[in-house]
């Protein structure tokens, strides 16, 4: 992610084509049994290839947001990326530009007999959680199939302990059951 907002793009769309690519490489290998987890920008990566490829049917999505723009405007991980943009490009412009990227623009796209683990912290000011809470509404909005967890801590408390175990236990809970 950087204030290049074509190269942005360009990112994002070759990480969701080779999360593709990697199914299709696990599939010929004889895995059967495949799903995704992604972590913060992992998250809409694997968001992404959820909905643009059927053959995915489980995603888990640990820190989601809306809209790529919003977030990198609000949050306070991507502050270096905004500064670089403010006084160029509005918070309406860069949200319209990386739309390509967004997830909310693809809920509907995504087959109603995948599903999707959608955690969330409710301190998040890395991911604002009224953008999170934003794309969970799509989910229901749009009837796809989804769980929502929303933990009472932020996106870099997740990884310390104790959250990172409880958060853990919760994801391979799901996997469990689901795949």
């Amino acid at each position: 992610m950087s204030a290049n907002l074509g190269r942005t793009l360009l990112a994002g769309r070759q990480a969701v084509s080779d999360v593709r690519r990697t199914r299709a490489w696990l599939e010929g290998r004889g895995f059967r049994r495949i799903g995704l987890v992604g972590t913060s920008l992992g998250s809409c990566i694997s968001f992404l290839a959820l909905a643009h490829d059927p053959r995915l049917r489980l995603a888990v999505l640990h820190h989601v947001s809306s809209d790529f723009g919003d977030v990198v405007w609000r949050g306070i991980s991507t502050r270096h990326v905004r500064a670089e943009l403010e006084g160029h490009v509005s918070q309406a412009t860069l949200r319209r530009a990386w739309a390509p990227i967004s997830p909310i623009h693809f809920v509907h796209r995504v087959p109603r007999r995948s599903h999707a683990l959608l955690l969330s912290g409710r301190y998040d000011l890395t991911f604002p959680y009224d953008l999170s809470e934003r794309f969970h509404r799509a989910f229901r909005q749009h009837a796809r199939p989804h769980q929502v967890i929303v933990a009472p801590w932020g996106h870099y408390t997740s990884g310390m302990l104790p959250f990172v175990a409880i958060t853990m236990r919760r994801v391979l809970r799901y996997l469990d059951e689901r795949l």
